[in-house]
């Protein structure tokens, strides 16, 4: 609701680095990326991939070279609690110690980075997608002292991209390899929170190229009347067989409840973006089971569940944006 406060917040979102320099004057990203450093106490940030609030007045940052950053605004007139940078540098908050694994890396692409935060229902604990130098492994930390818990085994092979609470102690994640992971999140004898793997499906979607697994690029639970778990969810793949790129899962016996048949243009063109992987992604309403939508991309497609029946696949609506390179983030909520 004030104008400094978007304003700062809007310059955050654009920030490539700590450094004294303007955006627009930084190098290729891939040059970018190679001069980095690595760690929690580098004084140069990469891109930013997730962002998460932890309160009314606090944002912690996920970076694609695995640091975390509380970004906090006070009020309006004053300067943030995190610090006062220099001259031309923009301000991305204090660093905060990432969960560390304990065992090496599997992944053998480098990259991956913080790719989603997510707040438990309870508002107690935070879910990482990706941890620092381990971007296949889920993170857990405590609210509000950002406390580092624990860090899960390396279930999946490839990057973590994206985590989704369930409930107060369930957790999915969907990872680059094509798999999909169920947690769940446990006090031990000293009540801390700790990571359980439950359940694992290595392949969500099948695969147009042999050999190759089908990216699982974005998951998102369905809202639910009064129920303490949410046994829904819906997963996207850009790189999956024909009518295979989304998929409803019911959780509870971890089977495929519906295989949803989008329009041509969004997924049987060859040539679309959808099968060049550009950032698709999946959102469910807020509050309605029924409602919930899909970019790729320059396609934006609402389905609605309550049209014709619970098994009918026809969008709602269709939207086309001007950016051909797609949406990576949607969010529903309120009436539609």
């Amino acid at each position: 609701p004030h104008a400094p406060i978007e304003a700062r917040f809007l310059r955050l979102l654009r920030a490539r680095a700590l450094v004294a320099s303007p955006v627009d004057d930084w190098p290729t990203e891939d040059a970018a990326d190679a001069d980095l450093a690595d760690g929690p106490d580098a004084d140069q940030l990469d891109k930013l991939f997730a962002a998460c609030w932890i309160s009314h007045e606090s944002v912690l940052l996920g970076s694609k070279c695995g640091q975390l950053r509380r970004f906090d605004v006070r009020d309006a007139a004053g300067p943030s609690r995190a610090s006062s940078p220099a001259a031309g540098a923009v301000d991305v908050g204090v660093p905060v110690s990432c969960p560390v694994a304990t065992q090496p890396s599997v992944c053998a692409e480098e990259g991956g980075g913080i790719r989603s935060i997510r707040l438990s229902p309870n508002g107690q604990l935070l879910a990482l997608a990706g941890v620092q130098h381990n971007s296949e492994c889920v993170g857990v930390m405590q609210t509000p002292s950002l406390e580092s818990l624990d860090v899960s085994a390396s279930l999946h092979q490839s990057w973590v991209f994206n985590v989704e609470w369930l409930s107060d102690s369930a957790l999915l994640s969907c990872s680059r390899d094509g798999s999909l992971g169920l947690w769940d999140v446990r006090p031990d004898a000293d009540f801390r929170s700790r990571i359980v793997s439950a359940y694992h499906e290595p392949s969500a979607h099948p695969s147009r190229a042999a050999g190759r697994a089908a990216k699982v690029r974005d998951c998102s639970a369905f809202a639910t009347f009064g129920a303490a778990c949410r046994d829904r969810v819906v997963t996207i793949s850009p790189s999956a067989e024909r009518n295979q790129g989304v998929k409803i899962w019911s959780v509870r016996d971890a089977r495929v409840s519906c295989e949803l048949d989008v329009p041509d243009s969004y997924v049987r063109n060859e040539a679309s973006p959808f099968h060049r992987g550009l950032g698709p992604c999946v959102s469910t309403h807020d509050s309605d089971p029924n409602l919930f939508c899909l970019s790729a991309g320059c396609s934006i497609v609402v389905l609605d569940r309550r049209v014709g029946g619970a098994h009918d696949k026809r969008p709602a609506i269709e939207m086309t944006t001007t950016d051909n390179d797609g949406s990576r983030s949607l969010s529903m909520s309120d009436h539609l």
